[in-house]
């Protein structure tokens, strides 16, 4: 049953995460000028791609094209990717690997450049593994890359060549701009110096990448009702003496705190939740016995969950729990022995929901729980399957 279970999530996890990449829609311009609309297999690419997949129609078996077939493509409203060919300084800013030279070492290549800003001054990005190294140019001159290189003086003190900043100053000059001293080499600085600059030319300009984010913080009241198994074991020299319970329901209320991850299309957040819940089980299934197991919690449940967006407003999500109880009372009632006062070892558990609007309905399984953690011959096993709904305020 339970290498069932296993199986089954394991195939639907696999099933779930690969299916988030969706075809999206874009144009690819080739060698010869030819541009074509099409559908992008949008990966969200951390690193530039070598290929990309697409279909002409969204019916279409997918096709793939290598960087060298075409040069440029798009994805509406998301990113943009221009191939050229550049002189890029390849040195590392590892510390184990760094020269004494402060000068770029630059080599002629052609990459696909990843185009942040593009306007009368335009931004590109390369990213490669450990490389990350920032392009621009303005109006008609070539590409060229911002110089930001780390080296060693006398083989004993890291130094900066911060030469980006002098290239900003001599080719972005319009009105008061930011002190090129606070200007660090990341994109987030970067992208808003240039789009001041372009807005300051009264050019217009695009900021690519500059998703539309949904509200990073959700809060939500929930309710549920639980259908729990439970089973109390004595562990004696005689062996193991276990008593099963059938199964109980039980309900539950609480909050959760949700933060979504300001990267990866709002497909991550961060979950903390915390709820009332209170359970007594009497009578064994198996066995003669009037021994009673009551427990009361606060459950703070908090993990990780990932969602997959049907339209703007319907989502399909996944969580990932650690559950732990904080203010937990457990009584045993006509035991040989008192086991009052014991606390409780978290548990994991993970979800599958649905989410229209402000509504969420989800279906969330606990595995096994021990609330006589403090005793060594004792022990409990709790877990079930809860049907929680939630209602977002914010």
């Amino acid at each position: 049953m339970k290498t069932t279970l296993v199986c089954t999530i394991f195939l639907f996890l696999s099933s779930f995460l690969s299916s988030q990449v969706r075809f999206e829609k874009g144009y690819i311009i080739d060698n010869q000028n030819r541009k074509f609309d099409c559908y992008i297999k949008n990966f969200d690419w951390k690193n530039n791609p070598e290929s990309i997949t697409y279909k002409l129609e969204k019916e279409d078996q997918p096709s793939k094209i290598n960087v060298s077939e075409f040069k440029e493509f798009g994805i509406e409203n998301e990113c943009k990717f221009i191939k050229a060919k550049i002189e890029i300084d390849r040195s590392s800013n590892m510390t184990d690997k760094l020269s004494n030279n402060m000068r770029p070492d630059f080599a002629e290549e052609i990459l696909l450049l990843k185009v942040l800003v593009d306007g009368k001054a335009s931004l590109y990005s390369y990213q490669e593994r450990n490389l990350t190294r920032y392009f621009f140019k303005v109006d008609n001159m070539d590409i060229e890359q911002l110089v930001y290189k780390k080296y060693l003086v006398n083989y004993s003190r890291i130094a900066e060549n911060n030469q980006y900043q002098q290239q900003l100053t001599n080719n972005l000059k319009c009105g008061k701009q930011k002190d090129i001293n606070l200007v660090a080499y990341t994109k987030g600085h970067f992208t808003k110096y240039f789009a001041n600059f372009n807005l300051c030319n009264g050019t217009e300009y695009v900021v690519y990448g500059k998703k539309k984010l949904k509200n990073l913080i959700n809060l939500s009241v929930k309710f549920g009702v639980n259908q729990s198994n439970f089973t109390f074991t004595e562990i004696s020299s005689n062996g193991l003496f276990d008593l099963e319970y059938d199964p109980k329901t039980s309900f539950r209320f609480g909050a959760s705190f949700e933060y979504f991850l300001p990267f990866g299309k709002n497909k991550w957040s961060l979950l903390l939740e915390a709820y009332y819940q209170k359970v007594n089980f009497s009578n064994p299934s198996n066995f003669q016995s009037d021994l009673e197991v009551s427990n009361s919690a606060i459950e703070v449940p908090f993990g990780v969950r990932y969602h997959k967006f049907f339209t703007e407003n319907t989502e399909l999500f996944l969580s990932a729990l650690f559950v732990t109880d904080i203010f937990a009372t457990t009584d045993v009632i006509n035991s040989p022995i008192d086991l009052s006062g014991s606390s409780t070892i978290g548990n994991f558990g993970f979800g599958l929901g649905l989410q229209h609007k402000t509504i969420s309905l989800e279906a969330r399984y606990v595995f096994g729980k021990n609330f006589l953690k403090d005793f060594a011959s004792y022990k409990t096993e709790y877990k079930g399957l809860s049907l929680i709904l939630g209602v977002s305020l914010y």
